[in-house]
């Protein structure tokens, strides 16, 4: 997906681009489902699959969170004024868009821009000449410029790609599935699948919808947010470099969280607990609808503020996630006494991968609307101060869109309380011995 072609055409590079994204997500599909399935075949009991859940959302927040923190780092650069004057920040400036749509020319006719390279080297923020090392700013903004480095996209996915099969192949090595349970509980081999009629058994069940749901507005905020919110980092505060460091500090209290799951799980039950989480994203959410209207120098801490509660949130429902879906499988058997534990969640992960692709390509298109105002030909360094005020909005709102689905999905439409997921194992268990 990312073969370094910068001089090729746009053409080319898209198509390049969709292939290798094709490949790679029919990969992802092929591992990913078997994978999510194995939570119910490992183990049958709620406290052990509850552990499973924990440690499978910890990896995943640490897959997810260190190269959220680090990549940004590596791929933006900080301008600095260079020794050798205006014309050597401009062939900086060159050759970092060199191979995308943003031309030169098109920054050339945004207001005050072109001062900054041939008027004097004047810095219209500190109201003096630049001197070699000063950090140059956007007269637009006030916000340091930062340029992508796009050649260092390449090695990055790669050394992702190799440490990511590595983790895979370790966990196939050393996973245990309980044969004589497999037999047991997998009836669904042999068995020609109807996509239309599972579609409409799956929309009936309860739990997977919630689960769904949830999960769905989880990755609103995980991926749409985080999309708009590198942007907003670059174009409000100057700080693309750090907006990963930000990001991990709001999900701490995810880990905070992780070590008290299951016993929490085990005296409360996995719904209540995810959606008392909930309600803490939804605190987060309220916080981070204020931080847009503070003052410049406060809203980095309110926004700070908002990302605490809603990783708290998060993580509440994270740590359980894997579990509920797993009882929402067992759900299933025990509502149509037919096992469907693949389907299910292969269309489970279906409306996954589904806001995970579709929600930051929104995101996206609704950026280049007269609502936010974000122009694409001029990058990051030539957006107007209204953009950058408008993309704190837009990250607030989606931070909000995904509180509230989160706790629709697991406090209103996922069913299963401690009582009722008591109650379908008792009778499961009951129904398998009599089947023996």
């Amino acid at each position: 997906m990312f073969l370094p072609f910068p001089n090729a055409d746009t053409w080319l590079k898209a198509v390049l681009f969709v292939l290798g994204y094709i490949i790679w997500d029919a990969a992802y599909t092929m591992a990913n489902v078997p994978y999510g399935t194995m939570l119910n075949i490992v183990t049958e009991d709620p406290g052990e699959r509850t552990q499973l859940s924990v440690f499978r959302s910890i990896g995943g927040a640490l897959g997810g969170l260190l190269p959220g923190v680090i990549l940004p780092m590596l791929i933006w650069d900080k301008v600095t004024y260079p020794e050798e004057g205006a014309l050597a920040l401009w062939d900086k400036l060159a050759d970092s868009l060199q191979g995308t749509a943003i031309k030169l020319q098109d920054l050339m006719h945004v207001p005050n821009i072109p001062n900054i390279f041939f008027d004097e080297n004047k810095n219209d923020i500190a109201g003096k000449l630049y001197e070699v090392g000063d950090k140059v700013y956007s007269p637009l903004t006030g916000a340091q410029f930062e340029i992508l480095r796009g050649d260092m996209v390449f090695w990055a996915a790669l050394i992702m790609g190799i440490i990511g099969l590595a983790c895979f192949l370790f966990m196939i090595k050393n996973i245990t599935i309980r044969g004589n349970e497999y037999t047991q509980l997998n009836n669904e081999g042999g068995q020609k699948v109807n996509l239309i009629k599972s579609f409409g058994t799956f929309m009936k069940n309860r739990p997977a919808v919630g689960c769904t749901v949830a999960a769905m507005g989880m990755f609103i905020g995980m991926q749409s947010a985080t999309t708009a919110n590198t942007i907003m980092f670059a174009t409000h505060f100057g700080q693309a470099q750090l907006s990963g460091v930000v990001m991990a500090v709001g999900f701490a209290p995810m880990f905070i969280f992780m070590p008290f799951a299951t016993k929490l799980v085990k005296k409360y039950g996995k719904k209540e607990v995810a959606s008392i989480g909930s309600i803490a994203g939804l605190i987060g959410a309220a916080i981070l609808l204020i931080f847009p209207l503070c003052p410049k120098s406060a809203q980095l801490i309110v926004y700070m503020c908002g990302l605490i509660f809603f990783g708290l949130g998060l993580g509440f429902y994270n740590c359980v996630s894997w579990a509920m879906m797993g009882d929402a499988i067992d759900y299933q058997e025990w509502k149509t006494g037919k096992r469907e534990e693949s389907v299910v969640y292969a269309l489970h992960s279906f409306f996954r991968k589904l806001a995970q692709g579709i929600g930051p390509a929104a995101v996206i298109a609704i950026m280049g609307t007269s609502l936010i105002g974000y122009e694409e030909k001029l990058g990051t360094i030539g957006q107007s101060v209204t953009t950058a005020e408008n993309m704190c909005w837009l990250v607030a709102i989606l931070y909000a869109i995904s509180a509230v689905s989160q706790f629709v999905g697991v406090a209103l439409i996922y069913n299963i309380d401690r009582k009722t997921l008591a109650k379908m194992n008792a009778e499961l268990a009951e129904r398998n011995t009599n089947a023996e």
